[in-house]
């Protein structure tokens, strides 16, 4: 998340500087891998703020990961992300409202999901609890009281 903030500030730096000229870059990644990077990079900032050891146990480095995955480099992620924030701050924007909408789309599968276990295991539970309180009402006695026996041998 540093990063992003980083690289975004440092983007409006340019933005700012109307005499600076950003050119195209040669290797612009296209908008919708450039979505695809963004959505992963924000799934992995994620994961280290809720459990960092989940990356450092599976030895992940999120960053060298992301370059493999998508066959890009350092240099070539910041020179895109410099393009777009200074000039195509709409195709930026529009990148970042897919990607808000893919992560609470996701954010609503998994809730779904978990939703749907807790009912399952609720239904579990209430179904053993009916079996527990079936089992363990008294029965009557099956022998007579002794006065009854008493009563019979006069």
């Amino acid at each position: 998340m540093k990063q992003i903030f980083v690289l975004l500030v440092f983007s409006l730096v340019f933005i700012s500087c109307k005499q600076t000229i950003i050119e195209k870059p040669d290797d612009l990644i296209p908008p919708d891998k450039m979505e695809k990077v963004l959505y992963d990079l924000s799934l992995i900032t994620a994961i280290k703020g809720v459990d960092i050891d989940a990356l450092q146990k599976n030895n992940i480095n999120p960053q060298e990961y992301l370059l493999k995955k998508y066959q890009i480099d350092s240099a070539q992620f910041s020179n895109s992300s410099v393009y777009y924030a200074a000039k195509n701050p709409e195709e930026y924007a529009k990148i970042f409202d897919k990607i808000k909408d893919k992560l609470q789309k996701e954010q609503k599968r998994i809730q779904d999901s978990i939703n749907i276990e807790r009912q399952k295991n609720q239904a579990k539970t209430d179904s053993l609890s009916k079996k527990s309180k079936k089992s363990s009402t008294p029965k009557k006695p099956i022998l007579k009281s002794t006065s009854n026996v008493n009563d019979n041998k006069k």
